[in-house]
């Protein structure tokens, strides 16, 4: 029986490959990453990846994951967020094995010890853990792993080279390889597990967490039934960890829907980095959305114009009551000053009500949701019909 809160009728997809490939046969050229290069003459240039071209690496990479001999093996993710890490979290999980996120700001001897424990037989890392993998590939006799994979080194005794890997993944593509062909029509099981992750919990060793195809796709599907996104004009600057469960699940739900995705620098630069690249979606903690805000109101009020948008406010809600919605052309200046964001989701505790009510008034969707890691992780969420102010929480 069909949700009765569902709001848009969307495809339900069995397990995550299917739901990836559908996305690539919809949207194929058009962009889905956009990566930042920096330059050692500290220039920078962009480089816009389609749908088709994120098929082709992902693809050379699982294949030559599986010529290595991991299938069916854990393969273990130590990165900022970038677009590897997708590519990576794909093909391990929709034909090589089962993909182990680890926590980027975990110290070396807790990698060292998930390692041990999640029984990794390979880890996919960026140049900010070389000098930790070194040492856990020298010194750490007790791990399982057989393949130190690096995404930025390009020649190292030592290292795998990740790029070195898609090109000769390339080869066995044109070739029709065997190893291809076993990831190409590898069957999945949408109830086994295939993400292993690790979680804080009360006592002081990380809990492990087991999920599956299943609790991904239903995520997926029931995101896609109540929040609607513009594959022509939605962009989205991914913030949050891709280790966390929430962090993936945003990637996918904005991948699968047709939008384009850009890597926030990190914390001290989400300011310019949303004047950088106008992303339409935001993901982040109530914290930094209230210091958004609030920087916003601080020049509000330094240019005398707060009894202006108070006026604003209620004469938005006031036309919204005849259907007439006009709050993003009178607040097109603070908007502007916030990159011209769309929507904004909150999780990981309460949000205070006069901020999301604010934002709400000047147009901004602001939505709240609650979870657990367990729970793949959304379990409530705001939507389009629906908005509480305040009704969410904690998310973790």
């Amino acid at each position: 029986m069909e949700n009765k809160n569902y709001l848009y009728d969307v495809k339900k997809h069995n397990n995550i490959k299917e739901l990836v490939e559908d996305a690539i046969k919809e949207f194929g050229d058009k962009t889905a990453f956009i990566e930042k290069i920096k330059k050692e003459d500290k220039s920078v240039t962009y480089r816009n990846i389609s749908f088709n071209e994120f098929k082709e690496e992902t693809d050379a990479l699982g294949a030559y994951l599986i010529s290595l001999g991991l299938k069916n093996k854990k393969i273990a993710i130590l990165s900022q967020n970038r677009y590897e890490w997708m590519s990576v979290y794909f093909a391990v999980v929709n034909g090589v094995g089962i993909v182990v996120p680890l926590d980027r700001s975990l110290p070396a001897d807790e990698v060292a010890s998930l390692l041990r424990r999640s029984e990794a037989d390979a880890v996919i890392f960026d140049k900010k853990y070389t000098e930790v993998m070194t040492n856990i590939q020298n010194n750490d006799n007790e791990n399982n792993v057989k393949f130190y994979i690096s995404m930025d080194i390009e020649e190292d005794n030592n290292f795998l080279s990740y790029k070195k890997i898609i090109r000769k993944g390339k080869e066995l593509i044109k070739n029709n390889d065997k190893s291809y062909l076993e990831y190409k029509n590898a069957e999945i099981d949408p109830k086994e597990m295939r993400i292993l992750l690790y979680t804080s919990g009360t006592t002081s060793m990380s809990k492990a967490v087991m999920l599956c195809h299943e609790n991904i796709v239903s995520e997926i599907y029931g995101l896609k039934a109540v929040l609607k996104l513009y594959p022509d004009t939605d962009k989205y600057l991914e913030f949050l960890p891709l280790h966390h469960t929430l962090g993936t699940i945003v990637m996918i739900y904005i991948f699968c829907t047709g939008g384009k995705t850009a890597f926030c620098d990190g914390l001290r630069y989400i300011q310019s980095n949303i004047q950088e690249y106008r992303p339409t979606i935001f993901v982040a903690v109530p914290l930094l959305i209230e210091k958004l805000y609030q920087k916003v109101m601080i020049e509000v009020e330094k240019q005398g114009k707060t009894k202006k948008v108070l006026f604003g406010r209620k004469l938005g809600n006031f036309l919204l009551k005849f259907g007439i919605d006009i709050r993003r052309k009178l607040f097109k200046e603070i908007l502007d000053k916030l990159g011209g964001l769309r929507v904004i989701i909150s999780g990981a505790a309460a949000l205070d009500k006069e901020v999301s009510r604010a934002l709400n008034e000047m147009g901004i969707e602001l939505v709240q949701g609650y979870g657990l890691t367990e729970t793949s992780p959304v379990i409530s969420v705001e939507n389009d019909k629906y908005v509480r102010y305040g009704s969410s929480r904690n998310t973790t």
